[in-house]
């Protein structure tokens, strides 16, 4: 089994219609996977939305009838509140716009550098962070 048919997989089981990139405006369906040869960490899963010809869209296909297929939650916007939640094993709380920490697309990862490398951060209750800092 390779990686395509595991992410096939996947996207069969929840229910997903293909991936899709927010990076660079692309859409694949699950029949169809990757024609781009490039699937990256990037890609993320989502739903099939069709587009009539006679509604207003930004893509080079408008004005004619058309698919997307949208991610799934809100990949790509970061909830500044809710990223300071985490809190990596050594005690450092998640600052998501600094570089030695990462959305896997899961959860929050804090960089240790070699050869530990990153490490995933757990979700604490805001009353359980004022009582560390306390």
């Amino acid at each position: 089994m390779n990686v395509k048919k595991i992410v096939e997989e996947y996207l069969k089981v929840n229910k997903y219609d293909g991936l899709c990139c927010l990076d660079v405006p692309c859409g694949c369906l699950l029949g169809d996977l990757a024609p781009c040869g490039e699937m990256s960490e990037k890609c993320r899963p989502g739903h099939r939305e069709n587009v009539d010809k006679h509604t207003p869209c930004e893509c080079d296909d408008s004005g004619e009838d058309h698919w997307h297929i949208v991610a799934h939650g809100d990949f790509g916007v970061v909830n500044e509140e809710e990223a300071k939640q985490w809190v990596c094993e050594c005690g450092a709380v998640c600052d998501p716009w600094a570089s030695e920490w990462r959305w896997n697309g899961m959860e929050w990862e804090h960089h240790h550098g070699y050869p530990i490398g990153h490490v995933i951060a757990t979700k604490m209750p805001n009353t359980a962070l004022t009582d560390l800092s306390g």
